[in-house]
């Protein structure tokens, strides 16, 4: 037989109907919590196994790097999919918000009261409880703190995991821009734009602090940007097992260069479509997708814990946070995610118009 490192590409993968994606979210979002775990106890001298190996990022930054290369993924092929700018900005609504406000519903009337040190009614006549809920219900700058929750903790605020939401809701926003102009489909100018939209980011970020928090922002839309590329060009890609040994190979000699960050960012973008196509894993498919769920409910629980078991150490808080947050996961998607990302295929528009048609 021939040796044929490069046989397949990525795009003869997409083409097939099963993939790894559901696995891989749900790793990436255990990752979060992991990662998490260590920094809501803040022991001293407690890193997690990640951040021991990689030193630069944690096991929480790696779950978020995962989310958003396969965000920009399988956002574009959204795009492309559908060719319509209203239709894919429906999609992209219904998947983040209607289990946000229920999550931001439940933080502010279900667990706030509970966990607060001020008396109830104060509580629920604050001021900063109502900007709390519409600032994060509609990702405008986001508010972390409700009054007397949390505040006596080492780590601050309610659900610091809502942060990258803005930042990929921006970026929904953006590639639809791209959509309605049809650089997205002019596969040359988008790569360039692309590659001018990273250098732009850069150049804000180090010179006029466009982002609160430029780093970690700058990196969210490197990553989209990658994932993005890599469906645009997916035909262009080759996937397969020698390529992945080489850069892992590659990525673990450079360990100790001081430039391993990007051995390490090139090697996640791969491995990410590796896992997601190439191993046989499409028994997990049968579950639903309960990744969005863990990924917002799991912040609140884990300080909870904290707040009542102060002496919990960073496992066990993983343990027991993921347990309890794996059942708001999967409430969250059979009674809120699922049924409205059913709504998809409601005409709106048709419904409108005939609702205006028949009143006229």
């Amino acid at each position: 037989m021939a040796f044929r490192p490069f046989q397949r590409s990525l795009a003869s993968y997409t083409e097939q109907p099963q993939n790894n994606y559901l696995l891989l979210r749900l790793v990436a979002a255990l990752l979060v919590i992991y990662g998490h775990s260590y920094g809501i106890t803040k022991l001293p001298g407690q890193m997690d196994l990640i951040q021991r190996l990689l030193r630069f990022t944690y096991a929480g930054g790696v779950g978020v790097d995962a989310f958003f290369v396969i965000s920009g993924f399988l956002v574009t092929a959204s795009y492309l999919n559908r060719r319509d700018w209203s239709e894919f900005m429906k999609a992209r609504c219904l998947r983040i918000f209607p289990g946000l406000i229920v999550c931001v519903l439940a933080m502010v009337f279900l667990l706030g009261p509970v966990v607060t040190t001020l008396p109830a009614l104060q509580y629920l006549t604050s001021g900063e409880l109502y900007d709390f809920l519409f600032r994060n219900i509609t990702l405008m700058s986001l508010h972390f703190r409700l009054p007397g929750v949390f505040e006596n903790l080492p780590a601050e605020g309610v659900n610091g995991s809502l942060w990258t939401l803005p930042a990929e809701f921006s970026l929904y926003l953006l590639l639809s821009v791209f959509g309605v102009t049809g650089i997205l489909y002019r596969r040359r100018w988008y790569g360039l734009l692309l590659l001018a939209c990273c250098v732009a980011a850069i150049g804000l970020c180090l010179e006029v602090h466009f982002f609160a928090d430029r780093v970690r922002y700058l990196r969210l839309v490197v990553l989209f940007a990658a994932g993005s590329a890599m469906r645009v060009y997916d035909d262009r890609i080759p996937m397969g097992n020698w390529i992945f040994a080489a850069l892992s190979v590659g990525a673990a000699l450079w360990y100790r260069h001081p430039g391993f960050q990007y051995g390490y960012t090139l090697w996640l973008i791969y491995a990410v479509f590796w896992v997601a196509y190439v191993p046989n894993l499409h028994f997990f498919n049968r579950m639903g997708d309960y990744s969005y769920g863990l990924y917002i409910y799991a912040f609140p629980i884990e300080q909870t814990l904290r707040q009542y078991i102060p002496a919990i150490r960073p496992l066990e808080l993983f343990c027991c946070a993921s347990f309890l947050t794996l059942g708001c996961a999967m409430l969250s998607w059979h009674f809120v995610e699922h049924p409205a990302l059913d709504l998809k295929k409601v005409k709106f528009r048709q419904l409108f118009r005939r609702g205006l048609a028949a009143i006229s």
